[in-house]
């Protein structure tokens, strides 16, 4: 079978091959559990995560009985969290969340973590327009942004063809208000975590922000 790819699924497909399918680890990511809080406060039962890869964190969410639909652009991370997070509650699909149509008024929240910065503002807008429409009233977005004082900070550079950006509270801010978010809130923290066989600490910037009725 032969696959055609687009650039930013050719570097995260190579990359999950390299890797044997494992960049991350599998244990759940701390924006995760900040999301878990946020999405139990608002009962929610269904949860979209864009760049979920290999599941680890739908996982969480499904182990709090949510059911979780994870898309990714890589077939190895996709394959991989079906076997390795085999859930009833996880429906994983393989696909560009650009190009993907999604249900509308579907979900209670949606979440990504530190999958946005790796998408262009004309991108972004998309991927912003399409939550807000996939969101039920009074859903919430929980995402993490690779904040700018992170020491690899490097503001629209591309890295082996992939673009990547660093936000500040207030650009994120501005952004959710412009596609109709509102009570945007904010936490900052640093994340250690096995990237690629190493541990890295990335600074980063977890949102909430609420859909606008």
């Amino acid at each position: 079978m032969i696959f055609m790819f687009h650039a930013r699924e050719q570097y995260w497909e190579l990359r999950y091959q390299k890797e044997s399918g494992n960049i991350y680890g599998y244990e759940p990511s701390l924006s995760s559990f900040f999301g878990l809080i946020n999405f139990l406060r608002i009962r929610a039962k269904h949860i979209l995560e864009i760049g979920g890869g290999t599941g680890r964190n739908s996982y969480l969410f499904a182990l709090y009985g949510m059911w979780v639909t994870n898309v990714d652009t890589s077939f190895t991370a996709i394959k991989n969290s079906s076997i390795n997070f085999p859930l009833n509650n996880v429906h994983n699909i393989c696909a560009d969340i650009l190009k993907i149509k999604l249900p509308q008024n579907k979900f209670n929240g949606v979440f990504a973590n530190a999958v946005l910065p790796f998408f262009n503002p004309a991108e972004l807008k998309i991927i912003l327009k399409k939550c807000s429409k996939c969101l039920k009233n009074n859903g919430i977005v929980v995402f993490s942004w690779l904040d700018k004082k992170d020491e690899y900070s490097q503001k629209g550079k591309y890295r082996a063809g992939q673009y990547i950006r660093y936000y500040s509270k207030s650009e994120v801010k501005k952004m959710f208000k412009k596609y109709n978010f509102g009570r945007v809130e904010f936490i900052s923290c640093r994340e250690k975590e096995l990237v690629s066989g190493k541990i890295r600490g990335t600074r980063l910037i977890i949102s909430v922000a609420k859909k606008l009725k």
